[in-house]
């Protein structure tokens, strides 16, 4: 009886953890405030890594290549994941807002744009690089 109601969880930890996630609302807060946490630590706290004559130990560039990029990914996909299940309403709200929207659009316009206005800038230069 208990085989069929609680299945292994070491075989099924995707779906464990899917159902923590939409079960635990308190667990999704967690994962909201460690997430931004981490995503803060990432950003502010390697800030002086970013800067051209940034001198660091080599585990100083070691912890910031290993934590630095791939925290702030894990981060963001604390936040978006609980998103993706559909349990994420305040983001939903959110980035589904009609000012987020206009606002998407006109970014993408200029994601398109700015290739032809570098081109041109540069191509209308006197002097090469």
């Amino acid at each position: 009886y208990m085989a069929h109601k609680y299945p292994k969880y070491e075989t099924n930890t995707f779906k464990f953890i899917n159902n923590c996630i939409i079960s635990y609302p308190l667990l999704r807060y967690f994962l909201y405030i460690a997430g931004f946490c981490i995503m803060w630590i990432c950003v502010y706290g390697f800030f002086d890594f970013y800067k051209p004559d940034a001198h660091k130990t080599k585990l100083e560039q070691l912890l910031f290549l290993v934590f630095g990029r791939p925290g702030f990914v894990i981060g963001m996909l604390m936040i978006v994941y609980p998103a993706f299940l559909g349990k994420a309403r305040f983001a939903q709200v959110l980035l589904g807002n009609d000012i987020f929207t206009c606002l998407a659009k006109l970014t993408f316009a200029a994601y398109l744009f700015h290739p032809c206005v570098i081109g041109f800038y540069y191509g209308t230069m006197e002097q090469s690089i």
